[in-house]
């Protein structure tokens, strides 16, 4: 599975220079948009959940898929691209928590937790949220971990 994140500066309401492929290490500010994009040369499934942060910290909204992106399935087919469509950074400074979830089998569960998304317009609710956050903690076995290369100056060893 690869997965990148585009995102858009904004600047006065407006779109400003072009979108740009993130390295992970940028600082993003209030009002930039951001698009998650996933690939995988297996067929499977593909959740992708935002967790809120500080008092909202047992909130999780849907972001892939939606009943507009991939007409709401959460099933990929082999070598296709998925896009979580743009999303806005907004509200408190913190580090936003999104949970890329990626399967080669349908789970009940999680397919439960997204129509559940569904049905309360993309935020998961009632007995899903806990059924979510026990799946994370079971299943979260590695960290991405991301490192950003400089470029040594000419004449650097």
């Amino acid at each position: 599975m690869r997965y990148w994140l585009n995102v858009q500066k904004i600047r006065d309401g407006k779109e400003f220079q072009e979108p740009f492929k993130s390295s992970g290490q940028e600082v993003f500010e209030n009002g930039y948009k951001f698009q998650l994009n996933a690939a995988s040369s297996k067929k499977g499934f593909l959740y992708l959940f935002n967790e809120g942060t500080g008092e909202q910290k047992d909130r999780f909204s849907i972001l892939f898929p939606t009943p507009r992106r991939n007409d709401g399935s959460a099933q990929i087919a082999e070598s296709e691209a998925a896009n979580s469509g743009w999303n806005v950074f907004d509200g408190d400074t913190a580090t936003e928590k999104c949970w890329l979830i990626w399967t080669e089998e349908e789970i009940p569960m999680l397919e439960d937790v997204r129509k559940n998304a569904f049905e309360n317009k993309g935020e998961v609710a009632n007995a899903s949220v806990g059924n979510l956050k026990k799946f994370i903690a079971e299943n979260n076995t590695a960290q991405a971990v991301v490192k950003k290369r400089f470029a040594k100056p000419a004449g650097h060893r």
